[in-house]
């Protein structure tokens, strides 16, 4: 495992900034996590045998999720976090300490939130082939990763510069939809959606989250989600 993951990257980082930000009622980046993570929620349905992969602190699990869900992350120090704070919210894993092969066919969704773009492309195939196992017979896939054209770029780079961690060199992939949309074409899923969310509304989120979102949603709306920040992915088995 990268150094990074494990050592550099402070212990529940993105949970505090999240839990700090709608505490306060604003926040940009806290806003950014908290409107992927809705999406995501919305995108779930009802289905109980959740598995949130790459989950780290468990802050998906622990804020937005009802379901007795499980989380999996290869760091060790941010699967203690989850288990210390959202043990009641779900099960936490190191992926090392699990046999993923006992859980083929199980779960009715699978979520990925912001993995892919650390992943080579070699990386990123081998993942979709394991989840894809994973996958009970009318399972799905929620995915989320940056769209990465000009806007995504200015922003990203803004932010290692002002922002308390730069994780810029672990950037493996940087998607474009052509890009995004090749890869996944090769894939065993034939039944591929993708929407765009968020967008420079979000930066009202620094006045108020509540702002901050009405902003953003307004201008998805207008848009019709063909233009953002993020993809949202869906794979349906």
């Amino acid at each position: 495992m990268n150094k990074f993951w494990e050592e550099d990257l402070p212990v529940g980082y993105y949970d505090k900034i999240l839990t700090k930000g709608l505490k306060n009622k604003k926040g940009i980046q806290a806003n950014w996590h908290n409107i992927t993570f809705i999406n995501v929620k919305n995108k779930m349905g009802s289905e109980k045998k959740h598995l949130d992969y790459a989950c780290g602190p468990g802050t998906f699990i622990g804020n937005y999720i009802l379901n007795d869900s499980v989380g999996l992350d290869i760091s060790v120090n941010q699967i203690d976090f989850a288990k210390q704070k959202y043990s009641k919210h779900g099960k936490f894993f190191c992926i090392s300490d699990i046999d993923l092969k006992s859980y083929n066919g199980h779960f009715q969704t699978i979520t990925v939130i912001g993995l892919l773009e650390y992943l080579d492309t070699r990386e990123a195939t081998e993942l979709l082939e394991t989840l894809y196992k994973l996958l009970s017979d009318d399972g799905k896939i929620i995915l989320t990763t940056p769209n990465y054209g000009v806007v995504m770029r200015i922003l990203e780079f803004l932010s290692h510069k002002i922002g308390r961690v730069d994780y810029s060199s672990e950037h493996k992939n940087k998607y474009t939809e052509k890009k995004l949309m090749r890869f996944l074409s090769k894939s065993k899923f034939t039944d591929i959606k993708t929407k765009k969310i968020l967008n420079l509304g979000i930066v009202f989120s620094f006045f108020s989250i509540k702002f901050g979102c009405k902003v953003v949603d307004r201008i998805s709306t207008f848009n019709g989600y063909r233009r953002g920040l993020l993809f949202l992915i869906e794979l349906q088995k």
